[in-house]
């Protein structure tokens, strides 16, 4: 078993080190993407869209996917906790 000095040696050589990078001309399969300094480079958009009681529907979904209750409750108070900070941030 490695000792964290170990670990943080290897890692740190990763990250110093150079690379050897490639442009694959699709967003890559993770079995494709190889280990050790190779890099693979490519362009991406991610998006995003916060939908107002989007809550209510991720919930429904999670009811009928037969995830339990506690597992709903715990989502909805986080759900929730997140709304009030958000809420206080944006008050007129």
């Amino acid at each position: 078993m490695a000792t964290r000095a170990d670990l943080q040696q290897r890692v740190d050589g990763h990250l110093a080190g150079t690379y050897e990078t490639t442009r694959p001309r699709d967003v890559p399969d993770p079995d494709e993407v190889p280990l050790g300094n190779k890099a693979m480079q490519f362009d991406a958009t991610a998006l995003f869209i916060d939908v107002r009681q989007s809550t209510d529907i991720s919930n429904t979904s999670r009811a009928d996917s037969g995830e339990d209750d506690e597992g709903v409750l715990l989502r909805r108070r986080q759900d929730h906790q997140r709304q009030r900070r958000r809420g206080s941030k944006f008050q007129r």
